[in-house]
């Protein structure tokens, strides 16, 4: 028996050495038993790489195992049945139930509710199993931590380590007999070395690994008195540096002190010559391996196989390394031959999947695929979700919205049935279990008809799909195994394997093998994660809340390893898990501070500080952060050693370049160093899809193209897979919604042979004809959410003050006589109002109880204010919510005037009209006369054959806070907040009828004011008769032109600026402010210009009014 050590630099052949060694003596002794022992990640790159230098291309006596494999291969032999083995999965559904049994007892942890929490108990009970450390050692250790008085450092670890033995003890007693932690398998394994005849006399080789566990060194060591020789492969030059090299020092130090006990004879030879075999052809590279974190000392010479390229941003990043892979495919290199590693697989991995397959190169990320995102087992959490939260709105379209819930053929989606059902949800706000075990019978306003069947149909499909599960999850007598068994048959009712094998198949196709092994798995996955759970804890009663989180930490600990599914690809790996092996190039991307090295995140139970004291008391555990900054600088120098001809690095410049650039640049001045900032746009485009994406950002800019962007234009054009996609975005691109029209007898499909609609639908169309179009033509809308907006204050509030005034009207009443019984009716006509109002909205929350006591407040300031507005003048309310209809060329506006006031002198009768608006609006002769303002005077029209007009008026509802002024009325304050504001007619005795209380200075109940000879102020807002007349027509004209204009398709985005403020459809309309140009307001003041300008447009639209 001997040791043989293989040493050497990085690229120096050592492996190649070993394979040789072992092909040739496997060649001479067929019979002879041999172990080539490697980590778990590489057993297949070493099973390639010995069938490949193999003679004949396969060997019968060299057996490439893991310690893992090892032992059960042993195992295998020995016909040892182990207990059932659990992984981290299952460690976590044991370590939830005692740290809950037992976290009264904890003297220092704080236990929290968390499955982070959980996780990081895990990672310590792994640490110590992994380390071989006993709940006895823990508690020696305990003891070897002096006290000094208080609680310092050594005291809190004390108890601290006295937490974790209680858990550890209490974990180790739970599976006791019954189960086995993987990190346990080398551990059993090391008592059976000494009865098993496989091992008698085999040899063993170590290749690969850069330490070993406590438990591997054990097991290394009793192989010492079985094996007939031992070898081992280490990164150590001749010369290494002490430092950089401890690891392998370490391992050749505990390995020679195992022979020394054992009286084996130990060789080291040292493999390579000066320049390692890998880098002959590239002094450069083999300058880096002698120096990196060494002597650095400077490469004289050009170094233009060494770059770094300086990106704004990942994606630039990736973009440029995919560049550079085609290119180096283009001149030769396989794509096997390329390796990539980031600094970060969590923020590069989707970035790298999806340009790289933009680019077509095919690639294989070397990490091990989380399941959460998994359909199936999102379709799991969201049927948990949907019995925690009760049918919440949020679950229950997380269920039906899922991939399962969409392709299982149980709800049919044909004609958007799911949407119509989701609007009617949220209309309605229907939420819990209660609701949806009753038929939906009401209907919210909508535009759009609503089929009530097809909405119970999928209500009812819910049910039958979700009621087993709900009644089991609500039986108090149910046990975790009730909830798998139930969960079980709710994945099998839902044909759940059916489509995960559809969808691996549907992955085959397409060539996404990593995609397509995760599919074919996972349902496997699930399941055992259900048998172990109802193993481990099904005889526990728990809440859903406790099970979802069971489910939920078993779902995160499962990984699914993929393997290479072809040869020719690009490996992706990190600084910590990799397989690159024989590759040309390297690119390592995202060199920044912070990730490269990584900067310890110093969580976890342990701190640095503590984990150091425990080193000082003979504690063995996994590396401090002190330690593992040197093992990262060994694990780069082993990456950035890896490829024999070209090394490129890409830094973010987002974040600061990591000191490794600084220490590249010192050993190589002479490496290629580029920017994407000092490169042209079009040297950035490395494919057509990338190609089409600034054609089209040059487009959208409105800009003219340079020579070369015009080339790249004719290029694609030309580029036959994507000529058609050209020329389809090309006319999207210059395709201009403003100048769009529809035909006639369009028009007259979308609105009807005779045109109908509100004023407000007229003022719409004045605003946006494509707004118009998209609200009334194609009847889109704003989807209707259960909740109080500004429309739904305006219309309780129309609907409160109808009733009010029925009431009064009724009682023989009105506002000014109704005296102190104001309040009462105003309070009983918002409780009718609100009753049926959206399904009692404003009783399903406190913040709306608040609201309603709010328009409470509201409505009976208003009442008081009507009263005294009504006393101050002779009108008197004479009709409330009067319907208007307008009727000419075919077209009919129906309309309902809030209020008609009416005062009598002798044989005149005078007219008032009062719109009730809830926010804050003033009448704005500009906007009558750009037809965006015309109801006021569109009813006031209607009402002037029998009547003289006397106000046209808004009464805005509001319950003011005033500023208190030292003697000043408060009421009066209120009444001035509250003045009705629109246009009035400035006869005398009509001012007299509207506001016969002011005869000076400014009124409190009309929009006017008088100057000291009690003429009326330039301030007011008041006309002649005959102007508000001409107000009038001209509001009905504009009226009538619209609807011609709409019914001869006219449909373009011409907005005013604040056209588009709160327009849901600005998304789609095509309007671009930097290209297109907005309308703007006409401003007009109250004088004779104005009336001038009335007059024009009246005859220059040159349509006549009756």
């Amino acid at each position: 028996m001997h040791v043989e050590f293989l040493t050497g630099s990085s690229g120096s052949g050592k492996s190649k050495r070993l394979y040789d060694i072992l092909l040739d003596m496997s060649q001479e002794n067929p019979d002879k038993k041999i172990f080539l022992v490697v980590p778990e990640q590489f057993t297949m790159q070493a099973q390639r790489n010995i069938v490949e230098n193999s003679p004949g291309h396969g060997t019968f006596n060299i057996d490439i195992v893991s310690f893992n494999r090892l032992a059960y291969r042993i195992f295998e032999e020995l016909g040892i049945e182990l207990p059932t083995a659990i992984d981290d999965t299952g460690k976590n559904l044991i370590l939830r139930k005692i740290i809950d049994e037992n976290k009264k007892d904890f003297k220092i942890i704080r236990a929290k509710d968390s499955q982070g929490f959980v996780s990081e108990i895990k990672s310590v009970i792994s640490e110590l199993l992994q380390y071989s450390v006993t709940a006895d050692m823990l508690k020696d250790a305990c003891g070897r931590l002096s006290t000094s008085g208080g609680i310092n450092n050594n005291e809190r670890l004390r108890r601290k380590l006295e937490d974790i033995s209680l858990i550890y003890s209490a974990f180790k007693e739970y599976i006791s007999d019954k189960y086995i932690t993987t990190e346990e398998v080398t551990a059993i394994l090391c008592r059976y070395v000494d009865k098993s005849e496989l091992l008698e006399n085999a040899v063993f080789a170590f290749d690969g690994f850069t330490g070993f566990t406590p438990v591997q060194y054990q097991l290394i060591e009793l192989l010492f008195d079985k094996a007939d020789t031992m070898y081992f492969t280490l990164t150590l030059p001749q010369d290494g540096d002490r430092w950089l090299f401890d690891m392998s020092y370490d391992e050749l130090r505990r390995i020679g002190e195992c022979a020394d006990r054992h009286h084996v004879r130990v060789r080291r030879m040292n493999v390579g010559e000066a320049v390692p075999y890998r880098f002959k052809d590239s002094p450069q590279l083999a300058h880096l391996e002698r120096n990196l974190y060494r002597d650095m000392a400077q490469y004289d010479g050009e170094a233009d196989n060494i770059a770094i390229y300086s990106a704004l941003g990942k994606k630039a990043e990736v973009s440029y390394v995919a560049s550079r892979i085609k290119s180096l495919v283009e001149s030769g290199l396989r794509y096997r031959q390329i390796g990539v590693i980031v600094s970060s697989m969590a923020d590069y991995k989707e970035l790298l999947a999806s340009i790289f397959e933009e680019n077509k190169i095919p690639v294989f990320m070397d990490n091990k695929r989380s399941i959460l995102a998994n359909p199936a087992v999102e379709y799991i959490r969201a049927a948990l979700a949907i019995v925690e939260k009760d049918y919440s709105y949020e679950s229950v379209f997380r269920l039906l919205k899922g991939y399962m819930c969409k392709n299982s053929g149980r709800f049919v989606d044909s004609v958007g049935s799911l949407d119509i059902f989701e609007n009617y949800v949220l209309a309605l706000g229907i939420r819990g279990h209660k609701k949806y075990t009753e038929a939906f019978r009401r209907r919210y306003p909508s535009r759009r008809g609503m089929d009530l069947d097809v909405i119970n149909d999928i209500r009812v499909k819910l049910l039958e799909l979700m009621e087993p599960v709900y009644q089991v999850f609500h039986d108090k007598d149910s046990t975790a195994a009730d909830y798998i068994d139930t969960m079980l048959q709710f994945l099998d009712e839902s044909m759940v394997y059916e489509q995960l094998e559809q969808l691996k198949e549907l992955m085959e196709k397409e060539n996404q093998a990593a995609a397509a092994k995760e599919y074919g798995q996972s349902y496997e996955k699930i399941i055992a994660l259900f048998e172990q759970t109802k193993k481990l804890l099904g005889e526990e009663k728990m809440g859903i809340r406790e099970f979802s989180d069971i489910l939920d930490a078993g779902f995160n600990e499962i990984k699914i390893g993929i393997i290479p599914p072809t040869l020719d690809m690009v490996m992706v790996g990190d600084v910590k898990r990799t397989r690159l092996d024989h590759i040309s190039a390297l690119f390592f991307i995202g060199v920044n501070e912070g990730l490269v090295p990584e900067v310890s995140s110093n969580h976890g139970l342990f701190s640095e500080a503590e984990r150091e004291l425990l080193e000082g008391v003979q504690l063995e555990l996994a590396p401090t952060s002190r330690h593992k900054a040197f093992m990262q600088n060994f694990y780069l120098y082993l990456l950035l050693t890896k490829p024999s001809q070209t090394l490129t690095f890409t830094v973010n410049r987002e974040g600061k370049p990591s000191k490794l650039i600084a220490d590249m640049l010192r050993m190589f001045p002479g490496a290629v160093c580029m920017s994407d900032d000092s490169l042209e746009p079009t040297e950035l485009i490395y494919n057509s899809i990338e190609g089409f994406r600034y054609i089209f950002s040059r487009f959208n800019e409105g800009n003219e193209l340079n020579d070369t962007e015009k080339a790249l234009l004719m290029v694609l054009k030309n580029d036959t897979e994507y000529a058609r996609k050209y020329n389809e975005l090309a006319y999207a691109a210059m395709k201009n919604v403003t100048e769009q029209r529809i035909t006639e007898n369009a028009a007259k499909l979308l609105y009807g042979e005779r045109l109908s609609g509100s004023v407000s639908r007229m003022e719409t169309f004045a605003s946006c004809a494509f707004s118009h179009f998209a609200k009334y033509g194609l009847q889109l809308e704003e989807r209707k959410l259960y909740e109080i907006g500004a429309a739904d204050l305006g219309t309780l509030f129309h609907e409160a003050l109808k009733l009010y005034s029925m009431r009064l009207a009724k009682e023989r009443l009105d506002f000014a006589s109704v005296g102190d019984k104001a309040g009462q009716y105003i309070r009983e006509a918002v409780e009718y109002a609100m009753t049926d109002y959206n399904n009692s909205i404003f009783y399903d929350s406190k913040r709306n109880e608040y609201m309603k006591e709010k328009i409470y407040s509201m409505l009976e300031r208003t009442a008081w204010a009507l009263g005294k507005q009504t006393k101050a003048g002779s009108f008197v309310p004479d009709r409330f919510e009067k319907s208007f209809v307008f009727e000419q060329n075919g077209m009919k506006i129906a309309g309902k005037i809030d209020r008609i006031d009416i005062a009598r002198d002798e044989n005149t009768s005078y007219v008032k009209i009062i719109d009730y608006k809830s926010g804050k609006r003033t009448l704005d002769l500009g906007k009558i006369y750009d037809g965006l303002s015309l109801q006021l005077m569109v009813y006031l029209n209607s009402l002037m054959e029998d009547n003289i007009p006397a106000a046209a008026m808004y009464y805005n509802i509001d319950n003011p806070i005033v500023d208190y002024k030292a003697g000043a009325d408060v009421d009066d304050s209120i009444l001035v907040s509250l003045q009705p504001q629109g246009i009035v007619n400035s006869d005398g005795n009509i001012l007299k009828l509207l506001d016969k209380v002011t005869t000076s200075g400014k009124s409190s109940y009309i929009p006017v004011s008088y100057n000291k000879d009690g003429s009326l102020s330039k301030t007011s807002s008041a006309t002649s008769t005959d102007r508000l007349k001409l107000l009038g027509e001209y509001a009905s004209m504009k009226l009538v032109r619209f609807g011609k204009r709409i019914s001869e398709g006219e449909i373009g985005a011409n907005p005013y600026p604040d056209s588009c403020d709160y327009c849901p459809y600005q998304l789609i309309c095509g309007f671009d402010p930097a290209r297109d140009s907005y309308r703007y307001h006409t401003k007009l003041n109250n004088d004779d210009g104005c009336y001038k300008k009335f007059s024009e447009g009246m005859k220059k639209d040159g349509e006549n009014v009756d």
